[in-house]
């Protein structure tokens, strides 16, 4: 599995330091790589289409930072070709998988078990990071052999009840003045059909419903006035500009694929 780790500021991941926290970041989606949380959110390297730069307001101020490409076959972690036969099909087995590659990383950084650990994430993170937490925290062969103390967890945005959530989508647009009177009618449209779809198992139609107000590439350009639904007070959008740095410099940061 692929990740990039971040020092925290003025401190040394190869020298022991309980005071110092290691946060593991994992992005949502489900399937979406941990680098964006790493390179436009929260990490201490900000990339974006004016460049490469410092983030002033990282989180590696209050720790070192983990970012872990998860599940397999996500971002630069790979299983197999990589020709979806071998996709990861829950959020357990996911788990199972972070806690192997944790297990090789405490390996790799032996310091970092001093530790203390935070499982933090964002969106589909909302199944991950309690998912995580609570096999780390049964696990107690995998704790003892690690000396690992895990201190708590953090989601932002998380994505735990679809049916409540979708419902929201055309009054929060609304309310802050992303979408007008008549096309949060459209979106009410959307997110029904979208809930209708989930009550009758069909999930495929559900998120091709729901993918029209988040994931479509033309709604916020043709609809949100360019707006960020995400972010209502970026009025850029959302900047991807990262994919095309890291792509091209895959080598460097020690991908393989």
């Amino acid at each position: 599995m692929f990740y990039t780790l971040f020092g925290g500021f003025g401190h040394n991941i190869e020298i022991e330091d309980e005071r110092i926290p290691l946060l593991v970041w994992l992005q949502g989606g489900p399937g979406a790589s941990s680098q964006f949380g790493a390179f436009t959110e929260i990490g201490p390297v900000q990339i974006n289409k004016t460049g490469v730069g410092n983030r002033e307001k990282a989180w590696n101020n209050q720790g070192h930072m983990l970012f872990i490409d998860s599940p397999l076959n996500v971002g630069f972690s790979y299983y197999g070709d990589r020709k979806g036969d071998a996709q990861v099909s829950s959020a357990t087995e996911a788990t199972d998988h972070l806690v192997n590659f944790m297990d090789n990383f405490y390996a790799t950084w032996p310091a970092l078990k001093k530790s203390p650990l935070y499982i933090t994430g964002e969106s589909f993170g909302g199944h991950y990071v309690p998912s995580l937490a609570r096999k780390i925290y049964e696990n107690d062969t995998f704790r003892e052999k690690h000396g690992v103390e895990l201190k708590g967890v953090a989601i932002g945005d998380g994505w735990t009840d679809p049916l409540n959530q979708v419902n929201y989508y055309d009054s929060y647009l609304s309310s802050v003045g992303v979408v007008d009177h008549k096309f949060r009618d459209v979106l009410t449209w959307f997110q029904t059909n979208a809930i209708i779809n989930m009550y009758e198992q069909k999930f495929k139609n559900a998120t091709a419903y729901f993918d029209f107000i988040t994931n479509n590439d033309t709604t916020p350009d043709a609809y949100f006035g360019g707006i960020s639904m995400f972010n209502f007070r970026n009025y850029d959008g959302i900047d991807e500009s990262f994919v095309k740095f890291l792509n091209d410099n895959k080598a460097e940061f020690g991908a393989t694929v």
